[in-house]
């Protein structure tokens, strides 16, 4: 039943984020239909395999910026290799069809600021 189950961060858990995964379902049966199970320092719940997390949102454009001099990305596809873990086929699908154009400045900001 764990092999189901993956640790996503190792180390001590207080120099973990409090929002970061620490364990989470590995794949899913049916990435279209199916939910993640997670575990943070400070949570847990389910996500549908094709969200991307808030902090995983968070997280790529500030990692963009620092690798650019502070630019935001001209188009959302600049984004995609600065994800922490790896999108699903279908997660960068949602991901490029919720930003198809790329990001206004106000979604930009909107992904920096923590909810």
């Amino acid at each position: 039943m764990l092999a189901r189950y993956e640790m996503l961060r190792h180390g001590r858990p207080i120099s973990v984020p409090f929002a970061d995964w620490l364990l989470a379902e590995r794949a899913p049966l049916d990435e279209e239909f199916d939910t993640r199970v997670f575990v943070s320092i400070n949570s847990r719940g389910t996500s549908e395999f094709t969200d991307v997390s808030q902090p995983e949102l968070q997280k790529a454009p500030r990692t963009f910026m620092s690798a650019h001099s502070d630019q935001p990305p001209a188009s959302s596809e600049q984004l995609l290799p600065y994800f922490q873990n790896a999108l699903s086929p279908l997660a960068t699908a949602a991901f490029l069809k919720k930003y198809p154009a790329g990001l206004s400045s106000s979604e930009f900001k909107e992904l920096l600021t923590p909810r």
